[in-house]
């Protein structure tokens, strides 16, 4: 079955090809002239057969033939009908020519035109002969060249000029130009194109403020260092331009001197409260580092004449005395006791009378319930001179010994422990009861003096031979 097919497609591809392929044949019609019946036997050269038009731009022509009889020249189209006739021969082979219709297709759209570039008008274009068509008001097709399809370029529509805006330390600026109204691109005074128009971030492009003065720390509030500030990045600046990080000046602290003791007060005597001062601020803090507002004691309504008393005893002298008074309001009557009466002791009236070297309080108490209290220091009369039996001595054979004797005074003071040196023990020796011993030849110096005042010395030149 379907080698049939196959036989049957092929006859009829085989018919398609010898119709249209091979030269026509010439039928029976186009060889009768249509007028006196005569046979038709000449053609024009070349129009003996049907050509058909290639394309549009192409020609093709009808068959063309002659009657010797009529002197016609009759024109037959590609179905062997007559289509015409006419005396010439040059007419009747202008009858037979034909072209295919121009395919103009779909229009193509206008390319407008631009402030640079020329634009193209809408048109057709023929797909066979590619021929350019433009179409009129009434819709008839035009034939057309390029230059009958450009549309000039309309050139540059400038707006006002804007001025530059200038790059700061954290923003881009602005370069001065002027746009085009109708494309929006940027350009210089002289018209040239500019591609951007942002100009780069100037790190260096600061713009200062007014000059701020320092502003010294405390101890404890901060500071703030001298500067200038960037309007635009807030950064800071010294004097000379450099970058500041921080103008921070940290809080200095207390700078707390020596210790200052309590001065108690008095009878209409204020007194101060112990404290310590700080050296930068000038305030006053307390033991525990506390800040005291206000260093003032009161001032008693009742006092003692004294707040301390020194008694010194001398020999061969009386003892030493003191007279202590209650000032101010004592709600009738006063009593004093002593905490020592070995050291000190007091009479009714408040006299003082000192007995030996040391230290007590006297305490004072008022009817009204008052007490105050006075200390009292008893010491002896101190020596304030030494004087030497001897103030040089020589030695003529080392061993030998010589004994000085040492004197204290003046007669009123009390006996004190000397103590004594040699400058030299290569050349003397010295032991504690003042007796010196020669060791070697030479001269060297013995020295007494106070154990307690070493201010408070003689000495004693001795030479060994």
């Amino acid at each position: 079955m379907y080698t049939k097919r196959f036989i049957g497609a092929a006859a009829i591809i085989f018919i398609l090809c010898a119709f249209f392929l091979l030269p026509p044949r010439v039928r029976a019609a186009e060889t009768i002239c249509p007028g006196c019946g005569e046979a038709l036997t000449k053609s024009p050269s070349g129009y003996d057969t049907y050509v058909p038009a290639a394309s549009c731009a192409s020609s093709g022509h009808y068959i063309v033939r002659e009657c010797g009889s009529c002197l016609l020249y009759y024109v037959f189209d590609a179905d062997g009908a007559v289509i015409g006739s006419s005396g010439s021969e040059y007419a009747a082979t202008q009858m037979a020519a034909f072209l295919l219709e121009h395919d103009y297709g779909s229009e193509i759209p206008e390319q407008p035109a631009t402030c640079t570039n020329a634009g193209v008008k809408a048109y057709y274009q023929c797909s066979r002969c590619e021929k350019l068509f433009l179409q009129d008001e009434s819709g008839n097709y035009i034939t057309a060249n390029e230059t009958d399809l450009q549309i000039e370029k309309k050139g540059h529509t400038f707006g006002a000029w804007q001025e530059e805006v200038a790059a700061t330390c954290v923003s881009t600026g602005i370069r001065a130009h002027k746009d085009c109204t109708v494309c929006k691109k940027h350009f210089d005074s002289e018209g040239m194109e500019l591609p951007s128009l942002v100009t780069s971030v100037k790190p260096a492009a600061h713009t200062f403020g007014a000059w701020q003065e320092e502003i010294p720390a405390t101890c404890t509030e901060a500071g703030q260092t001298a500067h200038k500030d960037c309007t635009h990045c807030g950064k800071h600046f010294d004097a000379s331009g450099a970058e500041i990080a921080d103008t921070l000046i940290l809080p200095t602290g207390h700078s707390l001197g020596a210790w200052i003791e309590e001065q108690p007060a008095a009878y209409l005597v204020p007194g101060v409260k112990a404290h310590r001062d700080c050296a930068n601020c000038g305030r006053h803090f307390d033991a525990n580092g506390a800040e005291l507002k206000n260093l003032t004691i009161p001032a008693l309504k009742t006092g003692l004449s004294k707040s301390s008393v020194t008694l010194t005893l001398q020999k061969g002298k009386k003892n030493p005395t003191a007279k202590l008074t209650v000032l101010g309001e004592t709600g009738g009557g006063v009593s004093y006791k002593s905490s020592n009466k070995k050291i000190a002791t007091v009479d009714k009236k408040g006299k003082i009378t000192g007995k030996k070297a040391g230290s007590c309080t006297i305490t004072v108490t008022t009817k009204a319930g008052k007490s105050f209290s006075c200390k009292v220091k008893v010491q002896n009369k101190a020596p304030t001179s030494i004087k030497l039996s001897k103030k040089t001595v020589t030695l003529k054979k080392i061993g030998k010994t010589v004994k000085l004797k040492a004197t204290l005074g003046p007669k009123t003071a009390f006996k004190e422990t000397v103590l004594w040196r040699s400058s030299d023990t290569a050349v003397a020796k010295v032991d504690k009861n003042g007796k010196v011993k020669a060791t070697g030849r030479g001269t060297c110096t013995i020295t007494v003096y106070l154990k307690s005042n070493p201010a408070v010395k003689a000495e004693c030149t001795v030479k060994v031979k």
